[in-house]
């Protein structure tokens, strides 16, 4: 059973219309045995006409990427993964190439203008009275 931290913890997983799947932890890299059965299910349902995969299900990718040094960023993380990806033509070369050398997003240049931009966008929708 998994404890309360992970059970909210937050991970990337994207699906690419070749059958592969990415996942990115910043926590750590590998993934848990039951997100990848979670993931092989999902597959198992969709038409078999619409994706070919081997017997084992989707071939799952994981990538080295920045870790959260605290329990509580994971959040914050997953969200610039996203963001960094949406601002390369190609999103897979942008994840081997931005986050190989990169051991951790710096507060000051990466998560507090993150966090700034997101109240600016959200608190005028939170008090629109």
């Amino acid at each position: 059973m998994r404890n309360s931290l992970q059970s909210k913890h937050w991970m990337l997983i994207i699906a690419m219309t070749s059958g592969r799947v990415v996942f990115l932890n910043p926590l750590k890299s590998k993934i848990p045995s039951d997100i990848a059965q979670m993931i092989k299910a999902a597959y198992a349902n969709i038409s078999s006409n619409a994706i070919v995969f081997g017997k084992n299900g989707p071939e799952i990718w994981t990538f080295a990427c920045p870790k959260q040094p605290y329990n509580y960023e994971c959040g914050y993380y997953v969200l610039t993964y996203i963001r960094d990806m949406l601002q390369h033509s190609n999103p897979i070369e942008a994840i081997k190439a931005k986050f190989g050398g990169l051991s951790q997003y710096s507060e000051d240049d990466h998560l507090l203008p993150l966090r700034q931009q997101w109240l600016s966008q959200l608190l005028p929708l939170i008090y629109k009275n």
